[in-house]
Formats: structure tokens, C-alpha cells, sequence
């Protein structure tokens, strides 16, 4: 049986599993994590990234977003690697990038975003890790905010805007004031102001 076909069947046992468990569902509960993640990285670690195909591909996503418990379930020392492979498909990192949320190490946490901020290749990519370092109060994000700015680019001053207000920045004030004049920010502008107006009440 191929790497992905095994990992695809313990996928199955797993959504079986859940289905027989009726509304209240804890798949804390789950009786075979060990054997899924061990299916799993057997897949992962069969071959490059970039040598796989569609069902390769596939497995691997649909195992990463099963549930916070599979993430759970992969050795710690592994964690970084398994999120910061090269993976060719840009759709498949964002949602890496996403499901990073759900690794129960805060410092593995940060690493990961680090990694899709630094050095992936996608722009988007890089601007989405940095607003999620902004909401976990990374202590760096005035420093990098300022150098996105300074790019002129319109999207990453939108993300700065979004990432200053995720981090409650005592700067934020200015950059929305230099952002105030600029037609292309204007409704990011007016949505933190409305934002921090509801917080008000």
C-alpha cells in the first residue's frame, strides 16, 4: 500500500470513528492518534514535497486540519519541521500557517510564524504570519512595522495597520494618521476607528 493510500484509510477510521460518536463528540477520545500519526509522518517523510502528487498532497492536508488532537499527537521535536517543509502549493502553506494556532508549545508557536514571516516566498504569506505575531504581542512588531511601511506598498501598510491594531501599539495613532490621506487605505482606516470606537463602549 502507498505512504498516502495508508494514511488516506487511517484518515477514514478516524472520520468512522467520529461519526459514530453522535453529537457529543471529544475526540480527545480518539483511540487510535498514535496509529494516524505514525501513518502520517511515514508519508512525510517518504519522499520531498516537491516530488509528491495529488494524493500526497491531499493526505498530508486532510491530516494536518483533522483536529487540534492530530497536531497534538505529532512528537514535539517535530512540529517545526512538519509545518516548514517546502511545500510547493501556496494554498496548502497558508493553511499550515492557519492551523499553526492549534501547536500547544506558545515558543513552537512563534517559531512557525517566524519562519512564514522571514522566509517564505509569498508575500501574503509573510504579511498573514506578521498580523498573527502582532495578535500574540511579538515583541519585534514596531520594529518590522515601520520597515513594511517604508516599502510604500499598499498592502503591507494595510497590514501594518491591522498588525498595530492587534498588538494595541501606541503607535498606531500615527500611522493612521499618515494612512489618513491616502484613498486606497481609507476603509481600513475607518474600520480600526470604528473598531476601537465599539471597544469604548
Amino acid at each position: 500500500m502507498r505512504e498516502s493510500e495508508r494514511l488516506q484509510t487511517a484518515l477514514e477510521d478516524y472520520k468512522g470513528w467520529r461519526l459514530s460518536q453522535g453529537a457529543d463528540l471529544d475526540d480527545s477520545l480518539y483511540p487510535h492518534w498514535s496509529q494516524l500519526s505514525e501513518a502520517f509522518l511515514a508519508l512525510l517523510y517518504s519522499s520531498a514535497p516537491s516530488d509528491w502528487g495529488a494524493p500526497e498532497l491531499e493526505a498530508v492536508q486532510n491530516a494536518l486540519t483533522a483536529s487540534r488532537n492530530f497536531i497534538e499527537s505529532i512528537p514535539e521535536e517535530l512540529i517545526f519541521d512538519v509545518f516548514t517543509k517546502p511545500y510547493c502549493d501556496l494554498s496548502f502553506r497558508m493553511s499550515l500557517l492557519i492551523e499553526s494556532r492549534n501547536i500547544e508549545n506558545a515558543g513552537t508557536v512563534e517559531k512557525v510564524l517566524l519562519h512564514f514571516f522571514h522566509d517564505d516566498e509569498s508575500e501574503a504569506i509573510n504579511d498573514h504570519a506578521f498580523e498573527m505575531l502582532a495578535s500574540r504581542g511579538w515583541s519585534c512588531v514596531e520594529e518590522f512595522a515601520e520597515k513594511l511601511w517604508r516599502t510604500g506598498d499598499i498592502s503591507r501598510k494595510m497590514t501594518v495597520l491591522m498588525a498595530l491594531s492587534h498588538y494595541d501599539s501606541s503607535n498606531l495613532d500615527r500611522y493612521l494618521e499618515l494612512a489618513s490621506n491616502d484613498p486606497d487605505l481609507s476603509v481600513i482606516v475607518r474600520a480600526i476607528h470604528a473598531l476601537r470606537d465599539s471597544h469604548r463602549w
